[in-house]
């Protein structure tokens, strides 16, 4: 499981036109007051086993939807049996768990205009 986290700014274009940018998240923060009230339950966890090849760590990644960024961990399920796992292509699935939804600031006309010089 991720130890330490960093800060994160995302910037993006609607195809519309607007922009929007969010700097400095502190992820940091943000996880401690996830992991307060939440855990993490990982595949060889919910099977009650010891980790085996094939089994994977979560990933911890956003997503930005229209004005807002989501950040969310995102968990490999390899549904391939533990004992065809060595010879077989993965079977595998993905469970996104949302942490939280930060909504984008707006950046103005101005500031668009300048960066385009």
């Amino acid at each position: 499981m991720l130890q330490i986290y960093y800060p994160m700014s995302v910037r993006w274009e609607l195809k519309d036109g607007r922009q929007f940018i969010l700097e400095n998240i502190d992820v940091a923060a943000i996880m401690r007051e996830y992991f307060k009230t939440h855990r993490l339950e990982l595949q060889h966890q919910r099977e009650g086993r010891a980790v085996f090849e094939g089994d994977s760590d979560p990933s911890l990644v956003h997503e930005v939807r229209d004005d807002v960024v989501i950040i969310k961990w995102l968990i490999r399920t390899n549904n391939t049996p533990l004992t065809l796992r060595r010879t077989s292509p993965p079977q595998t699935t993905y469970e996104e768990y949302p942490v939280i939804e930060l909504k984008g600031h707006r950046r103005c006309a101005l500031l668009r205009r300048r960066s385009h010089r």
